[in-house]
């Protein structure tokens, strides 16, 4: 039933795309997805970007920009950001918060934006390693640069506030006003409040985090989330931490050592302080508590210490968090006084309106007298100028008007009297009502999953307008109409020979293309009539049969809706399709359900015309194919389902490390991964790039990791079945130079095309480093040619990827050289190393490193250019596999 309203709702909402704007002129082709919604409790709606409809969101629901998100009461979400990768970012959201988001990319970076109007957020950014990529953060009062951290923000709906609270990283905050001061760094441990003082303009306080204020703007979902980010927390501050001890520590935090001391303790002691806070407030039980640290320490290593729970701040910091607390309580002060304002002005107008609507009475009544007593004044005027016999028989009528009238009012229906009059007066006939106006008229369909589908009509029904127009989709062949008169009970309806006086009535529409005339009559009771039209416009098809192929399918109807595909096997891992199509301007988006109703977007979208694949998973795969016609606004779907057989495959295929050039070597008969990391190397917590076959990994890619001990990975199948993996993790020794060569015989062996007469090849692989004439221990072409070279034959092939050249100058006849390159013997000839990174860029006196693509080679040579007037040389010359 789940799956079921899954792609119920994915057909819903690509049928409404053209009520959702995304056929509006000024908007791109296709809105870009931002988000999907990773975890859902509770209720969550969304208007999509241009409508005003809110539909109830659903787990691994699409977001594009535009949209607007509204939690409910009690609810909560887990917004992933769609860059693609294990390092999306993620936003947790708590109730009653409402925000949007944009993303918009160029050439150079991504840009995503989030505007939050109300609520809170928990937001956890990942993924932005580029200077051109951004992540904003917006409120009503407050604009916060989010690069790699982790912070809390809420809005304050009744003063407009926002507050800032950050556990890692820093945050570049800066207020909405523009004529505000410049914006300013919010570090680890440090909050920040957004407020308006009395004229209006935007102040912002930094001060050190307040826990209690912190547990008010959060609720279970916010502090589980951080808890749980307690890894990515520790590690990054630990990065800053290391930075400021190296770079020196910013101004915000403080001047000397002991500040660093002190904010190094503070960053240590934060997730223990949350925790503590938690367990005070009761937004944690201590038992879900021990389970989410229990989580963190068995999928990073990290221990969250309970102990750990106090924040040091000095007297300055106290002042300051005392400032941010008066000024929270300056602006709720503000905002109740503005209540009270507000609700003293309802309350004057009110009595104002009261007044006004009191004279308005009285006056009714003056008028109304003053009619009387001018009827009243014309009456008599009138007797005045009668004749007796006419006065006579006026008085009589005017006596027997005021008794028929008493007469009636206190009987409606009186039985016939004898009347002193020769004839009585004949009973009035019964007026019948002339009303053949139509209320309301319900168009709908019945789609290919047995939903009952409303048909939009415009412009909005009303008994005065008489012609309307609807589309429907291309596979809709009929409707059913249910009018609604304005006078119920007394007047019929007749639609297409049918008459009805409640109820409905089906009509069948022409071919895909067409547009059919309906006819509603309404037949008053008195049997005036009144029609209506409605202009049914049945969409044409996007796509003939001839114009789509789908694998597994013998032919394609554009009337049918739903396809069932013959299963394939396991090592089927795509489906290929073609949608062609004589309209222009065609956009076709591929929305995938797969196991567990996990939905993704194939993106970039497919061409018409042009053959695409759409991955499988084991098990069932709906898939939905929507052509979008922009230029006329209508769209279409088909729902094609296959079942993939569950896979037994689980093997890892791939394992290195991020930020380092090792590879795993894997054993696939004994299940093992060997690695071998450079010198130096820390491996309490290396990050693994892990690919696998299978359903998942334990512990999974991405995931830091201490592997100063073997590890174990497991692979789970699509079909259930595991494999486990055994990593070990070694160091390398120091790097060894392989041109080292003291005792000036055999291999290594060094040669030139030119040495000078008082120096020597040899002095370039003894491992004397000297510059100066005690000991003379150098090679130079001093006498030789504008360009020479210097070789090392190692003897045997070798693995290199880095250089190390000493470079001498005397400051008169040699001197750095203009350029050089490195040079390998490919077994033919010598030819250039790839990817050379020279450092520095510009040939200096004393040590030049160089760093190239590994290669595979018995030699390796330098070439030198010499500058204009001087002549080049080494002292040494060094060569490793870095």
């Amino acid at each position: 039933m789940i799956r079921k309203a899954i792609i119920h709702t994915v057909l819903m909402l690509m049928a409404a795309l053209p009520f959702l704007g995304v056929f509006a002129k000024d908007a791109s082709a296709a809105s870009s997805r931002v988000a999907v919604i990773k975890e859902l409790k509770g209720t969550l709606k969304v208007k999509k970007a241009g409508g005003s409809k809110e539909f109830t969101a659903f787990v691994k629901m699409s977001l594009n920009e535009g949209d607007v998100l509204k939690t409910g009461a009690g609810s909560s979400a887990v917004l992933q950001f769609a860059n693609g990768s294990s390092e999306d970012d993620k936003i947790t959201v708590t109730d009653n918060t409402t925000l949007t988001f944009s993303k918009l990319s160029n050439n150079k970076g991504t840009s995503t934006k989030v505007s939050m109007f109300n609520g809170s957020a928990w937001v956890d950014v990942k993924s932005i390693t580029s200077k051109d990529d951004e992540f904003t953060l917006e409120t009503p009062t407050a604009v916060m640069g989010v690069r790699g951290t982790h912070l809390l923000v809420s809005v304050n709906p009744e003063t407009g506030a926002t507050r800032l609270s950050v556990a890692a990283g820093v945050v570049t905050a800066s207020s909405t006003d523009s004529g505000s001061a410049a914006s300013q760094n919010v570090h680890p441990t440090q909050g920040a409040l957004f407020t308006d003082d009395d004229q209006g303009a935007s102040e912002i306080t930094i001060a050190p985090v307040d826990l209690e204020q912190l547990m008010n703007q959060s609720d279970a979902t916010i502090i589980q989330a951080i808890l749980e980010n307690a890894a990515a927390i520790t590690l990054e501050n630990e990065q800053y931490v290391a930075r400021y001890e190296k770079e020196g520590i910013p101004a915000e935090i403080g001047m000397s050592p002991k500040d660093l001391d002190r904010f190094k303790s503070n960053t240590e002691n934060l997730l223990g302080s949350i925790a503590n806070q938690a367990l005070k407030s009761g937004l944690l039980t201590q038992e879900r508590l021990d389970q989410i640290i229990a989580e963190v320490k068995s999928q990073s290593g990290i221990v969250v210490d309970l102990t750990k729970n106090t924040l040091v701040l000095t007297e300055e910091e106290q002042r300051l968090k005392e400032k941010q607390r008066l000024k929270d309580d300056a602006a709720t002060n503000q905002a109740d006084e503005r209540k009270k304002k507000e609700a003293a002005d309802r309350k004057a107008n009110e009595s104002l309106l009261n007044k006004l609507e009191e004279e308005r009475k009285a006056k009714e009544e003056a008028n109304r007298k003053a009619a009387e007593e001018k009827q009243r004044a014309a009456r008599e005027e009138y007797e005045a100028q009668l004749a007796p016999a006419e006065k006579n028989r006026f008085e009589t009528e005017k006596k027997q008007r005021e008794e028929e009238t008493a007469l009636a009012s206190v009987s409606p229906t009186p039985s016939p009297s004898p009347s002193p009059s020769p004839s009585p007066s004949p009973s009035p006939s019964p007026v019948l009502s002339q009303n053949a106006d139509l209320a309301g008229l319900l168009l709908t369909y019945v789609d290919s999953l047995g939903a009952v589908v409303p048909v939009l009509v415009e412009p909005t029904m009303s008994p005065a307008i008489v012609s309307y127009s609807a589309s429907v989709p291309n596979t809709v062949s009929q409707l059913k109409l249910t009018p609604n008169v304005a006078d119920t009970g007394k007047a019929t309806v007749m639609i297409n020979s049918q008459s009805l006086s409640s109820g409905s009535v089906s009509v069948q529409l022409g071919s895909a293309g067409s547009t059919k005339s309906i006819p509603v009559t309404v037949i008053a009771e008195n049997g005036s009539t009144k029609t209506y039209t409605v202009n049914v416009f049945r969409q044409p098809n996007l796509v003939s049969s001839s114009e789509a192929a789908v694998t597994g399918l013998e032919e394609f109807d554009p009337a049918q809706t739903h396809y069932t595909l013959s299963p394939v096997l396991s090592n089927v891992g795509s489906l290929p399709m073609t949608f062609g199509t004589e309209f222009s301007n065609i956009q076709i988006d591929v929305e995938v359900i797969g196991e567990g109703s996990n939905v993704h977007s194939l993106e970039p979208s497919p061409s018409p015309g042009v053959q695409f694949n759409v991955p499988l998973t084991g098990g069932m795969n709906d898939i939905v194919v929507t052509l979008l016609d922009m230029n006329e606004g209508i769209s279409q779907s088909y729902l094609f389902t296959v079942v993939r057989e569950l896979s037994e495959a689980k093997e890892i295929t791939s394992f290195n490390f991020a930020g380092l050039s090792v590879t795993g070597a894997i054993n696939v008969t004994n299940k093992t991964i060997a690695l071998t990391v450079p010198y130096g190397t820390n491996l309490t917590s290396l990050v693994p790039t892990i690919a696998y076959t299978g359903k998942s990994i334990s512990p999974n890619t991405g995931e830091p990791q201490n592997f100063e001990t073997t590890k174990i990975y497991t692979v789970t199948a699509e079909n259930g079945t595991m494999q486990a993996y055994t990593v070990t993790v070694t160091v390398a020794g120091p790097p060894v130079n392989l041109a080292l060569n003291p005792i000036g015989t055999g291999y290594p062996n060094v040669s030139a095309s030119f040495t000078c007469g008082c120096d020597s090849v040899w002095s370039t692989v003894n491992g004397i480093f000297s510059y100066n004439e005690s000991p003379r221990d150098r090679w130079t072409n001093y006498g030789g040619n504008s360009t020479d070279w210097l070789a090392v034959d190692f003897g045997s092939v070798q693995t290199f990827n880095q250089v190390k050249l000493y470079v001498f100058n005397d400051g008169g006849g040699v001197k750095p050289p203009a350029s050089y390159v490195i040079q390998y013997w490919n077994g033919t000839g010598w030819v250039n190393v790839t990817n050379q990174t020279q450092n520095p860029a510009t040939p200096a006196a004393a040590l030049n490193t160089v760093n190239f693509d590994a290669v595979n080679s018995s030699k390796l040579r330098v070439v030198f250019t010499n500058q204009s007037g001087a002549y080049s040389g080494i002292v040494e010359i060094e060569v490793f596999l870095n």
